[in-house]
């Protein structure tokens, strides 16, 4: 029984199992890929990308599944309709020839030219202007034998811009080149996106994911893990998830993108350390107690503040309100919840009004309190001294600092009795 892809998809891919020998390596594999779009596929080595584009290429036949391109089986289309459509770039192609760049990318013409047929000085065109939008006109007359790797790369994308696929397929397009042309190269891709060719990448460097693709295919052990919008995929969570690494994501403030940057897994820790603060109080505590592999949460903080952008990053539990809006009762409820479950509590030298104020009421129930020093209380309370009171109250029980020692007197009050 065959079933039809969607009108919307460029390709589908339905139910797809790869099997070598015993070994499974792509496992009821299921995605959809919309039309002029760019599908990032991600994971680790050994994760099955490269398997999967060979069969959306229809190099490698499914063990079961089917791969549909646009409504119809792939296994219906002939070789040379496939090669048509669907242009793939590998990640090493065979070039020891002594073929020059130039017959390289005039390859792609291939599949439009008759079998006796010579190439046409429409092909010699189409290939001169491939070459040009990917900036390697020059080394049309050099042999590729003679050329670095990242140069290769560039001839092969080239050579698949000639091929005036419907279609693209890259599996690691940007893996030997230099910065300036992995902007180039993915910038390129963007522009033919953007002109109606649908294209996937399989990419390892997940900040340019999130810089050029609008939908991610997340895969681990030949299994899809996770896909959809990039600000749904590329999650602390799933990148800990997949690749066994700690990273922060962050929205870049200039081109709104996603940022992510691995970090060193710290040493885990059992004990939780809770962190009251807020507008950008508590923001460089919280980084310091996680990479000190403390298990930290926080509250309550505004959503729209730098205490929170930190707290997302870092896939931190947090209880958060909105800007300049009392902390509610559920929400009161919650940080007094996160506060009791915490072996310390350390409260930030935060400004205190009457929308927060009850952040220092939650904090009084802690069973072993830090308290940052900073600028008088006085000069930080804004709800006419009923903060203050309060204040004064949490001096008696807890261990004042200064901002630099707040680590070291963390560990040291978790080798105290707790209070209560």
């Amino acid at each position: 029984m065959t079933s039809t892809a969607s009108t919307g998809a460029a390709m589908r891919v339905e139910a797809v199992d790869v099997q070598a020998e015993a070994r499974k390596i792509l496992e009821h594999v299921s995605l959809e890929v919309a039309k002029g779009t760019l599908v990032g596929l991600l994971g680790p080595n050994g994760s099955g990308k490269t398997t999967l584009l060979r069969a959306m290429a229809g190099f490698l036949r499914p063990s079961s599944g089917t791969v549909f391109y646009e409504s119809r089986d792939l296994r219906d289309l002939s070789s040379q309709q496939a090669a048509q459509a669907i242009a793939r770039i590998p990640q090493n192609t065979n070039l020891d020839f002594s073929f020059t760049a130039r017959e390289v990318v005039l390859m792609g013409r291939h599949p439009h030219i008759g079998r006796f047929d010579m190439e046409s000085a429409r092909d010699e065109s189409i290939a001169r202007e491939a070459m040009e939008r990917v900036g390697v006109a020059e080394l049309a007359e050099r042999s590729v034998d003679t050329l670095s790797g990242g140069e290769r790369q560039l001839v092969l994308v080239a050579r698949a811009l000639a091929q005036e696929p419907r279609l693209l397929l890259l599996d690691e397009p940007t893996a030997s080149l230099d910065i300036a042309h992995q902007v180039q190269v993915m910038g390129l891709v963007t522009s033919l996106v953007a002109q109606g060719t649908t294209a996937v990448a399989a990419l390892h460097d997940l900040s340019l994911a999130a810089t050029y693709c609008s939908y991610i295919v997340l895969l681990s052990h030949g299994r899809v893990v996770a896909q959809g919008p990039v600000d749904q995929v590329l999650t602390s969570a799933n990148i800990e998830w997949v690749f066994n690494v700690q990273a922060t994501v962050q929205r870049n403030l200039v081109s709104s993108r996603l940022t992510i940057t691995p970090c060193a897994l710290a040493p885990q820790r059992s004990e939780r350390v809770h962190v009251i603060g807020g507008g950008g109080s508590g923001a460089d505590l919280m980084a310091t107690l996680w990479r000190a592999g403390y298990q930290v949460t926080t509250g309550v903080i505004s959503t729209g503040d730098s205490d929170c952008a930190v707290a997302n990053a870092l896939n931190l539990e947090s209880v958060t309100g909105g800007s300049f809006a009392p902390i509610n009762d559920a929400n009161h409820e919650r940080n007094v919840q996160l506060v009791h479950a915490a072996d310390a509590v350390v409260l930030a030298d935060v400004a205190v009004g009457m929308s927060n104020i009850r952040n220092l009421e939650a904090a009084a129930s802690a069973r072993r309190l830090v308290i940052v020093d900073g600028p008088a209380f006085e000069q930080r309370d804004y709800t006419g001294g009923k903060a203050g009171a309060l204040y004064r109250d949490l001096l008696k029980r807890g261990r004042l600092i200064n901002r630099p020692d707040m680590l070291n007197a963390v560990e040291g009050v978790l080798k105290e009795q707790p209070v209560g």
